[in-house]
């Protein structure tokens, strides 16, 4: 479920059209045809004020030169744009949109030089005018509230349409207008947006970038570096901006760094029990021999267990190599316990290395301290910064990554 759907508007009725509101005003001078029950008379003074592209498609070339018998009959409209398809989709990957608008040069008397055929107000023809209504509706009645769908619309059907809207704002040159109601639209999710955020960060982090969402992009940068050798992740890499692959390749390096100098430091761990203090520098004096170290000696197979399993693991590359860069094993050690190296784990070590039922008693109890003074070394990493609430779902990744304003500046 990502952004990638819509919800038809209800086209306003005669009655609303004669009171000259939103998509018909009586003055507006501009007619935009999307088919034929979808049609906008707007005014080309406020649409050239908010919109480069309209600037460029209402040109004084492209008006009317209406005559004095057309105005005097009352006609007004001196441009017309009609949604044709995309003919440059395949040769312009960044205007990634079916329909666009093209002008319709109409002669003096304000009619069009030809029949030229309205499409049916089908289903394309009312997904077309959804996405079209949203970015216009935001411009012409300002600060009406714009929403992705009602109760009923999953948040699937929200993102998809949302990433329609964000296509036709980009090509409208209007999204600073629409970027802010659909950010509030789908945050307004709340758990349940950040569910699938989980699922497929590096999708809503493209999505975000977009969007000039920090929110939604902060969430999605804390993922995505956890889920950073994920193949999804490693596919939309190139497909990035610049920026947005720099960030989060300096946030997965660093996590990488934080999972790699934890796990060489369960290698090194020794309880501090064993070690032993010089009083006046020499062993012999002080009577540390083998008596001294004899009496740690189950401890120190307890912490050989330890050791060869960390190692073991280590081995397999369950490391920050792996698919989930070391989690499941920073999991288990965090967790401590049973998670690992438990009782039914240990009969083989003592079949080995045979000892009595008490032995087996206080090497256990040893490796239960080791187990206890190591989870601290994972815990940190464990720690989750994303606003998703792990709760009845395991974790399967990284979610501890840090992000500052200073990460993202460049969304602005």
């Amino acid at each position: 479920m990502s952004p990638g759907g819509e919800r038809y508007f209800t086209h306003p009725s005669s009655s609303e059209a004669d009171e000259s509101t939103f998509p018909v005003y009586r003055d507006g001078d501009v007619k935009i045809v999307i088919t034929g029950s979808r049609q906008y008379h707007l005014h080309s003074t406020t649409l050239k004020h908010y919109s480069s592209t309209f600037r460029a498609l209402l040109s004084d070339e492209n008006a009317a030169p209406l005559d004095k018998k057309a105005i005097k009959n009352g006609r007004i409209i001196r441009y017309r744009l009609d949604a044709v398809d995309n003919s440059q989709r395949d040769v312009e990957p960044d205007l990634d949109l079916a329909t666009v608008l093209q002008p319709v040069k109409l002669g003096p008397d304000g009619k069009a030089p030809y029949d030229k055929q309205i499409p049916l107000d089908l289903e394309n023809g009312r997904v077309v005018a959804r996405i079209y209504d949203v970015s216009l509706r935001r411009h012409f009645l300002y600060g009406q509230k714009i929403e992705l769908g009602d109760e009923d619309v999953t948040l699937g059907d929200k993102a998809r349409a949302a990433a329609l809207y964000l296509r036709v704002a980009d090509y409208l040159d209007v999204l600073n207008v629409v970027q802010k109601p659909i950010e509030a639209d789908l945050l307004a999710c709340g758990q349940l947006l950040y569910s699938t955020i989980v699922k497929e960060p590096e999708v809503w982090l493209s999505f975000a970038f977009r969007l000039k969402s920090r929110s939604i992009f902060r969430e999605a940068l804390i993922h995505a570096a956890g889920q950073f050798n994920r193949q999804g992740v490693q596919d939309m890499l190139p497909k990035l901006d610049v920026r947005v692959a720099a960030v989060l390749e300096k946030k997965a390096s660093a996590l990488k760094e934080s999972v790699k100098l934890s796990q060489l430091h369960l290698l090194s761990y020794y309880p501090p029990q064993f070690q032993r203090d010089l009083g006046v520098g020499y062993a012999d004096i002080d009577k540390i021999g083998k008596n001294s170290y004899s009496n740690d000696i189950f401890g120190w197979m307890a912490l050989d267990m330890f050791r060869i399993w960390i190692a073991q693991n280590c081995a397999s590359d369950y490391t920050h190599h792996a698919q989930d860069m070391g989690y499941e094993f920073m999991r288990r050690v965090g967790q401590g316990g049973p998670a690992y190296l438990a009782k039914p784990d240990l009969e083989g070590w003592y079949q080995k290395f045979p000892m009595t039922d008490k032995g087996k008693q206080v090497v256990e109890r040893w490796l239960d301290q080791i187990k206890e003074h190591v989870k601290p070394m994972a815990s940190r990493l464990l720690e989750n910064a994303s606003q998703y609430e792990y709760r009845k779902v395991q974790a399967e990744f990284f979610s501890c990554t840090k992000v500052s304003f200073n990460d993202y500046e460049f969304i602005q």
